[in-house]
């Protein structure tokens, strides 16, 4: 999220194109909505220019942990068990469509990519 919003970012051109033809809205949830506008601090820009795609639904919460706990712990003990990768709530955070979401970790895990949704 922090290399499409920070045109500055290394990645930028690359995650801007990865998303081009993707459908809105991107799911995403508030731990990842915080993080990215941390680690946005030095631009102010960017940080409102994310907050923007959330007010206008290019981006959608749709995670709450306390009706997702169980799905959380089961993907972070699966992770761990069968990776050995430390796992972090914001990386658990699920979007709708678990089996996709299941997906991206694996592809990450595959890549040795940490996944930041």
């Amino acid at each position: 999220m922090v290399s499409f919003f920070d045109v500055r970012d290394e990645f930028h051109a690359w995650t801007a194109a990865a998303l081009r033809d993707r459908p809105v809205p991107f799911i995403t949830c508030e731990a990842a909505i915080a993080e990215a506008t941390y680690l946005l601090r030095s631009s102010p820009s960017s940080q409102d220019e994310l907050l923007g795609w959330l007010t206008r639904g290019a981006l959608a919460i749709e995670f709450d942990l306390g009706s997702d706990s169980v799905a959380v712990r089961r993907l972070m003990r699966k992770y761990r068990v069968e990776n050995d990768v430390p796992q972090m709530l914001i990386e658990e955070a699920k979007p709708a469509d678990a089996a996709e979401h299941e997906r991206l970790l694996e592809l990450a895990l595959r890549q040795n990519v940490k996944p930041n949704f």
